[in-house]
């Protein structure tokens, strides 16, 4: 049951950060689009 668990923690874990990563490319992407349009870069 503990081994169980840690997998699934693990797996979680990996889960996270493979969508933090998505999200960190994705707010920069926005970011340049956002200083793109305003004309200045913040």
């Amino acid at each position: 049951m503990q081994q169980q668990k840690k997998l699934s923690v693990s797996g979680a874990l990996c889960s996270l950060v493979g969508e933090i990563g998505e999200l960190r490319r994705e707010n920069r992407k926005l970011r340049n689009r956002l200083s793109a349009v305003s004309g200045r870069p913040s």
